[in-house]
């Protein structure tokens, strides 16, 4: 059974790149260009894991991550952050169960935060 991921990023070339590689990992992917549609997307379908390249400037990127925190889903979580500058998210990712990759991050870090 392939496991369907939701990809969440404001990065056109980054949503196409981890499109691509999670593909070619036997993933089904969700990326949506319009990040307004990710809670649609994620209250509709069943995600093995939510991979947020999480932008501190994208409203849309900010409002879905606190939507899956006031409802307990960063467990599924996979974020994604060039610097640590919200160690909140961060920690409450921690807390409920996500994984954390720092930019840059290896193929091989990526695989193993979506088992």
């Amino acid at each position: 059974m392939k496991h369907k991921i939701l990809v969440v990023t404001s990065n056109t070339d980054h949503r196409f790149l981890l499109t691509v590689l999670l593909t070619e990992y036997g993933f089904i992917v969700d990326a949506p260009e319009d990040l307004s549609l990710c809670r649609k997307l994620f209250e509709e379908n069943e995600y093995h894991k939510v991979v947020l390249d999480y932008d501190y400037k994208s409203k849309n990127n900010r409002l879905f991550c606190s939507y899956l925190d006031s409802h307990h889903e960063l467990h599924k979580s996979v974020l994604i952050q060039a610097n640590t500058d919200d160690d909140d998210l961060a920690c409450k990712v921690f807390e409920q169960g996500g994984r954390f990759l720092n930019k840059p991050y290896e193929t091989e870090e990526l695989m193993y935060a979506m088992q």
